[in-house]
């Protein structure tokens, strides 16, 4: 999930990072992939295939923007929630 007033001034320049970390990683793994993108009221969700995926993804905005990035595992789950806040 991100959020933020720089998501929403960026937001165009952010979705093409994350479209370059999936490709980065589709060539690693192909079955890493986007599963969709949704605009929400003052959001941007991000569903994947991968948790590691997910993760790269938050890392690459977080190198590249700063902000506060948080992660958590889902106990019992191979589930990530990444937020990203900037």
């Amino acid at each position: 999930m991100l959020t933020g007033e720089f998501v929403a001034k960026h937001r165009d320049e952010i979705l093409g990072l994350v479209r370059n970390e999936e490709t980065r990683a589709k060539a690693e793994h192909p079955l890493s992939r986007l599963i969709k993108i949704e605009d929400q009221a003052q959001a941007v969700v991000i569903a994947t295939t991968d948790p590691h995926l997910a993760r790269c993804m938050g890392e690459a905005l977080h190198h590249a923007h700063h902000g506060t990035l948080t992660f958590r595992y889902e106990k019992d789950e191979e589930l990530i929630r990444v937020n990203w806040h900037c």
